[in-house]
């Protein structure tokens, strides 16, 4: 509710004035007669609008600019068009009517100069909403040019940081792609901490994330799957199983993907094997559908009681354990060429010259010298 100089005015939702037909707009009583309102003074003064709890009219264009407060410098209201209600319907028309000296009054040019003023002029709150709208769809842009770097450098396996995080390949990339996008330097130098390693390990882990999904989706389709699991060492030295999942495509192909690493504290048969039910589980694929199990031939992966592969037999037995086929093929290799000595010889001899010329330089040239005799 606004106070306009003692005029209380509710609060005035209407976009358009309402007009209805006359005959649910009460008559004004007299003496002898009744007076009816016209339906056509709704055409002769298209600003009428009649309140039907007030059963009145009031002029639509003077009470919106009042609820809108902007009729704080006028001084001469009139009440009965703006809050009360007019209801004489004898005086309202004729040489002096209320209508037509209404609609000349200072009052109801006013409001409508100033309701015109308010529809063409744009408020501040518009204004701040189209500024921060134009903002957030630059920092979408740079954010997605931010994502398709990182993409980029993770697709082809570069480094990101280097020694200098100032001089990495992700920032450089940045600053190269920024040539192209204007709005992207100027970004870059007040948005700094989106190229902070941790944000870059962020977008890392979201592509790893989306990956992963898109996998286990196509795992899901096709019903049925099996687990290879293997032990390797990282760079720090550090234990980790990798775990694929093998399954069939629509077409009928044999599929094998990598899900992940993961470091164990211990690599015992009951270890491994809760780690694979426990990824089982966060990938949401019943150990029900699996049917079965590759491992290497270590007594903990393939022990015939207290191994990985019978324990999880123990929980679904038709996941049947055969012996992988890469590592057979390795123990086979290398039990063939120390059974004969001039294989065995031949290989150590290779092994030990490619050591002694990659630890000297002048070696190193020479070899490169009668390698190039040869091609010759």
């Amino acid at each position: 509710m606004s106070v306009c100089y003692g005029v209380q005015v509710d609060k005035f939702d209407f976009e358009v004035p309402y007009q209805p037909d006359v005959s649910v707009i009460p008559p004004q009583h007299l003496r002898h007669r009744k007076v009816y309102f016209q339906q056509h003074w709704f055409q002769k003064y298209p600003w009428l609008h009649y309140d039907a709890s007030k059963k009145a009219v009031l002029c639509f264009t003077c009470a919106r600019a009042s609820a809108h407060d902007l009729l704080k410098n006028v001084t001469c209201l009139e009440p009965n068009f703006i809050q009360s209600g007019y209801t004489n319907w004898k005086k309202a028309t004729g040489s002096k009517g209320r209508f037509a000296n209404h609609q000349s009054s200072n009052c109801h040019v006013f409001a409508s100069k100033s309701l015109h003023h308010l529809q063409q002029s744009t408020p501040v709150v518009t204004l701040l909403s189209q500024q921060l709208s134009a903002e957030q769809h630059v920092a979408q842009k740079c954010l997605r040019v931010l994502f398709t770097t990182a993409g980029y450098l993770a697709r082809q396996g570069l480094a990101f940081r280097g020694h200098d995080e100032q001089e990495g390949n992700f920032l450089q990339m940045l600053k190269l792609r920024s040539a192209d996008i204007p709005e992207m330097e100027r970004w870059l130098k007040h948005r700094f901490p989106y190229t902070h390693h941790s944000i870059q390990d962020e977008m890392l882990q979201l592509y790893g994330n989306a990956i992963l999904r898109s996998i286990l989706n196509r795992v899901h389709k096709s019903q049925t799957f099996a687990v290879i699991v293997d032990g390797t060492q990282g760079i720090t030295r550090t234990k980790q199983e990798s775990i694929c999942i093998r399954y069939v495509s629509d077409d009928l192909q044999p599929i094998e993907d990598f899900v992940g690493f993961y470091a164990l504290d211990e690599t015992t048969g009951s270890m491994l094997a809760t780690c694979i039910k426990d990824c089982l589980m966060r990938f949401q694929l019943p150990i029900e559908k699996l049917r079965g199990q590759t491992y290497d031939g270590a007594s903990n992966m393939s022990g015939k009681y207290n191994g990985c592969q019978a324990i999880i037999r123990r929980d679904q037995p038709l996941a049947a354990y055969v012996h992988c086929s890469a590592h057979c093929a390795n123990l086979i290799a290398a039990a063939v060429c120390s059974s004969s000595p001039i294989v065995r010889d031949s290989i150590q001899l290779v092994n030990e010259l490619g050591v002694l010329f990659n630890a000297s330089g002048k070696l190193k040239a020479l070899f490169s010298k009668i390698r190039g005799s040869f091609h010759k």
